[in-house]
């Protein structure tokens, strides 16, 4: 009887297990727009990323990050951002994403050079991003190459690699410069509002309507999970 017992809770648990890592749980856990990272239980937001800079008088680009840099153990990131183009999104294994630079429009491959990786649609607007091929003991910084739509700046997600034995702390917090960043991109492509004040250090928007002219100020966070309300 016991074995019987034993035996249905790791059925049980393995169906939970395969249910949670399914295509369909991990698109409706990554719902909000935002960047992912995927885990062997796990899945959690990046609460910041890096900004394309151009240097050299044009004619290299790096990344400007200007939050902490999380750490953890990735299988996967996962990106629900409407307009970015996968395909010519890349991952890459980097010792410091704030030193490395590459030549203008990455003409050249190997300086530094990507990680093949495979993409896997799991909505029409959410996908699933791989590495194929990491080292054994991989170590620096697994990050991904955001290609953004013309006009805006492409983007650098980064996640440090711990280091054999080092714990991985949880260092997703509830406000984050990519938060922000999401819900101000939200704001200006709904045609029915417009961004009047934006409090980076409140983690705060100030929005108006523009039928009504009814301003409001909510958090980046209600912004992004779509609780905007007027009174």
């Amino acid at each position: 009887m016991l074995l019987r017992l034993a035996l249905a809770f790791l059925a049980a648990f393995a169906l939970c297990s395969c249910t949670r890592s399914s295509p369909q749980d991990i698109a409706e856990r990554a719902k909000n727009l935002g960047v992912y990272t995927q885990t062997s239980d796990d899945l959690s937001e990046l609460p910041t990323f890096g900004v394309e800079e151009h240097e050299s008088l044009g004619q290299t680009v790096s990344f400007k990050f200007t939050g902490n840099i999380p750490t953890g153990n990735p299988s996967a990131f996962i990106v629900n951002m409407p307009g970015a183009i996968i395909a010519e999104s890349k991952i890459f294994l980097l010792a410091d994403p704030s030193a490395a630079t590459w030549p203008m429009y990455f003409e050249d491959p190997s300086n530094p050079a990507p990680i093949p990786a495979a993409i896997e649609p799991l909505t029409p607007s959410i996908y699933k991003i791989t590495p194929r091929e990491l080292p054994e003991s991989p170590a620096g910084f697994l990050c991904l190459l955001l290609k953004m739509p013309m006009g805006s700046p492409d983007r650098m997600y980064a996640v440090r690699l711990p280091h054999q034995g080092e714990p991985v702390a949880d260092t997703n917090p509830t406000y984050s410069h990519g938060v922000m960043a999401t819900a101000e991109l939200m704001v200006k492509a709904n045609p029915d509002l417009d961004l009047v004040e934006s409090d980076a250090e409140a983690g705060t928007l100030t929005i108006r309507n523009r039928r009504t002219g009814e301003e409001v100020t909510m958090s980046a966070k209600d912004i992004q999970e779509g609780r905007v309300q007027f009174k």
